[in-house]
Protein backbone atom coordinates (compact mmCIF):
# COMPACT_ATOMS: atom_id res chain seq x y z
CA UNK A 1 0.00 0.00 0.00
CA UNK A 2 1.68 3.18 -0.86
CA UNK A 3 2.08 5.83 1.66
CA UNK A 4 -0.34 8.48 1.87
CA UNK A 5 0.34 12.27 0.66
CA UNK A 6 2.08 14.12 3.53
CA UNK A 7 -0.32 16.69 5.30
CA UNK A 8 0.89 20.05 5.77
CA UNK A 9 0.08 21.33 9.21
CA UNK A 10 0.23 25.10 10.17
CA UNK A 11 0.15 25.34 13.95
CA UNK A 12 -0.97 28.94 15.43
CA UNK A 13 -0.19 30.21 19.13
CA UNK A 14 -0.86 33.27 20.82
CA UNK A 15 -1.50 34.78 24.45
CA UNK A 16 -4.92 35.54 24.68
CA UNK A 17 -6.08 38.33 22.74
CA UNK A 18 -3.06 38.15 20.28
CA UNK A 19 -5.36 37.98 17.35
CA UNK A 20 -4.48 34.39 16.94
CA UNK A 21 -8.09 33.17 16.61
CA UNK A 22 -9.33 35.98 13.88
CA UNK A 23 -5.99 34.74 11.83
CA UNK A 24 -7.73 31.43 11.89
CA UNK A 25 -10.98 31.96 10.97
CA UNK A 26 -9.21 34.18 8.05
CA UNK A 27 -7.50 31.09 7.26
CA UNK A 28 -10.23 28.55 7.13
CA UNK A 29 -11.48 30.47 4.74
CA UNK A 30 -9.15 30.52 2.26
CA UNK A 31 -9.90 27.40 -0.46
CA UNK A 32 -7.96 24.09 0.23
CA UNK A 33 -7.30 25.00 4.16
CA UNK A 34 -8.98 23.98 7.33
CA UNK A 35 -9.23 25.73 10.30
CA UNK A 36 -9.74 23.23 13.68
CA UNK A 37 -9.72 26.38 15.93
CA UNK A 38 -8.84 25.92 19.26
CA UNK A 39 -8.45 22.04 19.02
CA UNK A 40 -6.37 21.56 22.21
CA UNK A 41 -10.12 21.92 23.60
CA UNK A 42 -11.50 19.02 21.22
CA UNK A 43 -11.32 16.56 24.30
CA UNK A 44 -14.29 18.51 26.37
CA UNK A 45 -16.04 20.92 23.64
CA UNK A 46 -16.42 18.16 20.65
CA UNK A 47 -16.09 14.55 22.76
CA UNK A 48 -17.66 14.62 25.50
CA UNK A 49 -19.94 18.28 25.43
CA UNK A 50 -21.06 17.62 21.44
CA UNK A 51 -20.36 21.56 21.02
CA UNK A 52 -21.39 22.25 17.22
CA UNK A 53 -18.80 22.29 14.86
CA UNK A 54 -17.94 25.12 12.27
CA UNK A 55 -19.85 23.48 9.68
CA UNK A 56 -22.59 23.79 11.92
CA UNK A 57 -23.16 20.00 12.47
CA UNK A 58 -22.60 18.63 16.13
CA UNK A 59 -19.06 17.75 16.65
CA UNK A 60 -20.53 13.78 16.73
CA UNK A 61 -22.35 14.50 13.55
CA UNK A 62 -19.57 16.66 11.64
CA UNK A 63 -18.28 14.78 8.19
CA UNK A 64 -14.95 16.31 8.82
CA UNK A 65 -14.40 15.25 12.26
CA UNK A 66 -16.03 11.84 11.44
CA UNK A 67 -13.26 11.28 8.94
CA UNK A 68 -10.72 12.65 11.08
CA UNK A 69 -11.28 9.93 14.30
CA UNK A 70 -12.26 7.11 12.00
CA UNK A 71 -8.02 7.75 10.52
CA UNK A 72 -6.83 8.28 14.35
CA UNK A 73 -9.25 5.37 16.01
CA UNK A 74 -9.27 2.70 13.50
CA UNK A 75 -12.24 0.52 14.54
CA UNK A 76 -11.27 -2.42 17.09
CA UNK A 77 -8.73 0.59 18.25
CA UNK A 78 -10.89 2.23 20.43
CA UNK A 79 -10.68 6.06 22.45
CA UNK A 80 -9.82 5.96 25.92
CA UNK A 81 -11.33 9.08 26.62
CA UNK A 82 -10.37 9.33 30.11
CA UNK A 83 -6.67 8.34 29.64
CA UNK A 84 -6.46 10.71 26.72
CA UNK A 85 -7.90 13.49 29.41
CA UNK A 86 -5.32 12.38 32.07
CA UNK A 87 -2.44 12.70 29.73
CA UNK A 88 -3.55 15.84 28.40
CA UNK A 89 -3.83 17.50 31.89
CA UNK A 90 -0.36 15.89 33.09
CA UNK A 91 1.50 17.53 29.81
CA UNK A 92 -0.23 20.91 30.20
CA UNK A 93 0.05 20.89 33.43
CA UNK A 94 3.09 23.43 33.93
CA UNK A 95 2.49 25.26 30.37
CA UNK A 96 0.98 27.89 31.43
CA UNK A 97 3.82 29.20 33.97
CA UNK A 98 6.77 29.32 31.48
CA UNK A 99 5.66 32.51 31.39
CA UNK A 100 6.64 33.65 34.53
CA UNK A 101 10.54 32.77 33.95
CA UNK A 102 10.51 35.40 31.05
CA UNK A 103 11.46 38.93 32.24
CA UNK A 104 9.24 40.72 29.41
Amino acid sequence: MPSPTPIKVLFIGGAGRSGSTLLDRLLGQTPGLVSVGEVTNIWKVGFTDDFPCGCGELFSGCPFWREVIAAAFPPGQGLDLPTVKALRRRVQRGAGKLHLLSPL
